[in-house]
């Protein structure tokens, strides 16, 4: 369980899972599954330590079994609606901002991830077995697409009808293994 501050001073608790939220990269599996085309999801319920197809039961074993960098630990502040992301020994503090002009075309060339909440999650669990990584997190309907600016100052989350619901800026990167913080 995390006890933490949004950026804007509000107190957040993930014990009751309402305030996570999660990320996950597209290319990140599309690579994955490009590289490892017979891995799928639940394909098999015992573990053979010399078959990969074995390792992968859940969407997370992906990113457990040596991809750090691709764990996106995600809190949202009820009540200012602020995320804080924490990957590998970062942290990303974003603060909702007034929409802009931006389309869906003018993110496109961002990097794309699904975002979702416990909830989603879990009718995720019920879709995905048997499937490709990939292929699951594409076709599944989450209710949110979520794309970052490659600079990482931005991040805008659009639903399924492509309707732009939030625009976030980027406004402080702790880096944990340098024990410093830098303020943007």
């Amino acid at each position: 369980m995390a006890h933490i501050n949004c950026p804007n001073g509000h107190f957040i608790w993930d014990g009751d899972f309402k305030t996570i939220r999660y990320l996950f990269r597209l290319n990140f599996f599309k690579e994955f599954e490009n590289t490892h085309p017979k891995v799928k999801l639940n394909s098999d319920s015992y573990y053979d330590p010399d078959n990969i197809s074995t390792w992968y039961k859940t969407i997370f074993d992906y990113i457990d079994i040596g991809h750090p960098e691709e764990d996106f630990d995600t809190l949202y502040c009820e009540k200012c609606g602020a995320l804080v992301i924490f990957v590998s020994h970062f942290r990303y503090d974003y603060v909702p901002i007034k929409k802009t002009s931006l389309t869906l075309g003018d993110v496109k060339s961002w990097e794309k991830f699904v975002y979702c909440n416990e909830d989603d999650l879990q009718d995720f669990y019920n879709f995905y077995d048997g499937k490709l990584p990939y292929q699951a997190l594409i076709f599944y309907p989450f209710k949110y697409k979520c794309f970052i600016s490659e600079d990482q100052k931005f991040l805008i989350l659009y639903d399924t009808k492509d309707l732009l619901i939030h625009e976030y800026k980027l406004t402080r990167i702790l880096d944990f293994d340098r024990d410093s913080n830098r303020l943007l």
